[in-house]
């Protein structure tokens, strides 16, 4: 772009932030994640193509309309704006659908786009302040290059260390989980030394050959297409076969039930995962015997103590179980860290088949030991839910849910130890004829975290007699 000296520059801020607002919202309302395996290569290369000629067209069209507006007071002719800021916008499509899939890779699209802007509107006042302060003689003239005094900047000094302290904040905040945080890092990181440096060499234009105008940006395109692509792939329909995969997960794979057959992912992501606990010995349920009115001397029965030995299942809306696809993987849940790829909450169940029927009438209550290991803010919420499996079919009754109480706290450490903690849940008192075999529980974080796994594990169970 060619310098403007008599521009302002507050005129042209307002044109820049104003189109890249509307194009930024435009993107938000059209960029919608797809459903899991639903693409095919085809779609995918549309869709990115589809997206980067959107958000150009919605950043042309938005600079030519603030243009209009402020037409007395930006003497800068409409195209050249547009020619300037379009790589800019052109970001906005592989942004929207990174943040979604909540990808770490998130954290460098803002940083460059940044970049441009910083470098942008530098243009509008450089070109009068170098031919004020370092005009070109005629001994200058023949040079290829030409050398400018480089006066010491107050803020230098500053801006090194400010930088250097985003940058280093930038990578703290990623190692965090905290994406957005680390993008704003990086961009003031790497937009204060595009501002205040100076260049000290400086090309004469005069002496350059100029290249074909259109080779940069369709590589800058080209580039912007195929990174939306990648981004797109997470979704692309399973192309594999799935036989055999099941004979090899053994007996946990026999013991999870309502599955379906869904694609898999491709890479590192899948849409569901299960997780189970080192094996250990098998113990025989044998439920409190109802109660009976007995002396008052008699001592009460004591709670039926069943160790936790099922398995964490892991999952997305609007999916109600992992698919077939889940992979198996053995851990300790209070240590794994398993995201969404996306905007959709991840959820997460602890299930434990009893392997024999309990019948309600034999407890007042069932309490549930867990282990709060997680040093995130925010409230956890225990749903506890009974079902029943029978030859007509499945049935579910919930307990209600409750809050695990270490998680209410405000202030966190990092370094916290696990907290082992026991919740009750109350057994309704019209429950004659009920019975359950499975216990399921679901964890629930509060909204602001939901894309990731609680750190919780559950210890056992307790069946407290009547």
């Amino acid at each position: 772009m060619q310098g403007y000296s008599s521009q302002k520059l507050a005129p042209v801020v307002v044109l820049l932030i104003g189109s890249l607002l509307c194009t930024g919202t435009a993107i938000i309302a059209l960029c919608k994640l797809p459903s899991w395996a639903s693409l095919s290569w085809k779609t995918v290369i549309t869709l990115s193509i589809f997206y980067f000629l959107a958000a150009i067209f919605v950043q042309a069209l938005a600079v030519r309309c603030i243009h209009k507006v402020f037409q007395d007071h930006i003497e800068v002719p409409a195209i050249d704006l547009i020619c300037d800021t379009w790589m800019m916008a052109a970001w906005f499509p592989l942004l929207i659908i990174l943040l979604r899939e909540h990808s770490i890779w998130s954290t460098f699209i803002p940083p460059i786009m940044t970049a441009h802007v910083a470098m942008f509107l530098k243009n509008f006042n450089s070109s009068e302040e170098e031919q004020l302060l370092y005009p070109i003689t005629d001994g200058q003239a023949s040079n290829s290059f030409r050398m400018t005094q480089s006066t010491a900047h107050p803020g230098t000094t500053i801006s090194t260390i400010t930088s250097s302290i985003a940058f280093q904040s930038g990578l703290a905040a990623i190692l965090l989980g905290c994406y957005m945080t680390a993008a704003l890092l990086f961009s003031v990181g790497i937009t204060l030394p595009l501002w205040i440096y100076q260049e000290t060499l400086k090309p004469d234009k005069s002496c350059i050959k100029p290249r074909p105008a259109l080779i940069a940006p369709i590589i800058y395109s080209l580039i912007l297409i195929v990174f939306t692509g990648i981004a797109l792939a997470p979704f692309l329909k399973d192309t594999s076969s799935l036989g055999g995969r099941d004979s090899m997960r053994g007996q946990h794979a026999a013991n999870t039930p309502n599955r379906r057959s869904q694609g898999k992912a491709i890479g590192d992501y899948y849409s569901s995962v299960i997780l189970f606990l080192p094996p250990t010995p098998y113990k025989k349920l044998v439920p409190p015997t109802p109660a009976i009115r007995v002396p008052a001397s008699s001592s009460r029965a004591q709670p039926v103590v069943i160790p936790f030995d099922g398995a964490y299942w892991y999952f997305r809306e609007p999916d109600q179980h992992p698919r077939l696809d889940a992979p198996i993987i053995h851990g300790d849940p209070t240590k794994v860290n398993i995201r969404s790829t996306d905007y959709h909450p991840l959820l997460m169940e602890a299930v434990q088949f009893l392997g024999a029927t309990v019948k309600l009438t034999c407890c007042s209550a069932i309490q549930i030991v867990l282990r709060n290991a997680d040093d995130r803010p925010g409230p956890i919420f225990i749903e506890m839910l009974l079902k029943s499996h029978n030859a007509s079919g499945a049935s579910t009754e919930s307990l209600g849910s409750r809050v695990i109480p270490s998680s209410q706290k405000q202030h966190i450490s990092l370094n916290r130890t696990s907290i082992d903690e026991t919740l009750e849940f109350q057994l309704p008192s019209n429950n004659a004829g009920m019975q359950f075999d499975e216990i399921i529980v679901k964890i629930n974080p509060a909204k602001d975290r939901d894309l990731a796994s609680a750190h919780i594990a559950i210890q056992s169970f307790a069946l407290v007699p009547q």
